[in-house]
């Protein structure tokens, strides 16, 4: 196995490792802390959390598109929000005007 494949695969195997290692308890949540944790979240972006995640994701393509020196990983993040918003809000027209 050459280099370049053996440390694409090591942080999958930390993981599994990692994972393995600890016990089941180490990783669950409460359904009380859950709950709690998602209405804080909701609350704190007033209910906008997919305008969050598109965010995130025109972030994160920003940062892949410096790492590859390429401007595809960007512009096709900010098409993909541009075209998701546009769709959201031809959705919401179209179920106004049905209603």
């Amino acid at each position: 196995m050459n280099n370049k494949n053996t440390l694409f695969v090591l942080p999958f195997f930390m993981i599994a490792i990692i994972f393995l290692s600890n016990p089941p308890d180490v990783f669950a949540v409460q359904e009380g802390q859950m709950k709690e944790s998602v209405n804080n979240l909701r609350a704190l972006l007033g209910g906008n959390v997919i305008a969050a995640v598109l965010t995130a994701g025109v972030v994160a393509g920003a940062i892949f598109s410096y790492m590859k020196s390429s401007f595809v990983p960007f512009g096709t993040s900010i098409g993909i929000a541009i075209g998701y918003a546009f769709a959201n809000k031809w959705i919401e027209a179209a179920y106004t005007c049905c209603i």
